[in-house]
């Protein structure tokens, strides 16, 4: 099987580089040294691919604004002040004379919405070189 493994790569690699029908085609060699059996392989290369999601028409990320002045707490002991990396684990201050918690200040969480095709299209023009001497591709 080895043998063979190496026969398919100088063949596709031959053809590829010497065949005018090989030229713009992608081929994928998926052989032994690639575990699981055949039409499970292709299904997760598909679905990988498919998982990019960069060439979806209608697909759009929704994500939380980021606001980096804001002070965060910290992940291991809630205090505002300092990072994860130089918490010292000492018990937070009390807040009153019972301890009571503060009064939240309700804040509006903003939003980003991006449109993955308006934002290729908008790369592709900003991003244009004209007068190029070999042919550009965007992708």
């Amino acid at each position: 099987m080895a043998n063979l493994s190496i026969c398919l790569r100088y063949y596709i690699a031959d053809r590829l580089n010497n065949d005018p029908g090989w030229r713009n085609i992608k081929v994928i060699l998926s052989d032994a040294n690639v575990p699981g059996e055949g039409e499970h392989k292709i299904m997760d290369y598909i679905r990988k691919q498919r998982g990019l999601a960069t060439h979806e028409l209608h697909f759009t990320i929704i994500r939380e604004e980021f606001k980096p002045n804001q002070k965060r707490p910290c992940e291991m002991c809630g205090q505002v002040g300092h990072v994860m990396d130089e918490c010292m684990g000492l018990p937070k201050e009390k807040q009153g004379e019972f301890d009571e918690l503060p009064t939240p200040v309700a804040q509006e969480v903003e939003f980003i919405f991006i449109r993955l095709n308006v934002l290729r299209e908008y790369l592709e023009r900003e991003l244009r070189m004209e007068g190029l001497p070999f042919p550009y591709s965007f992708e």
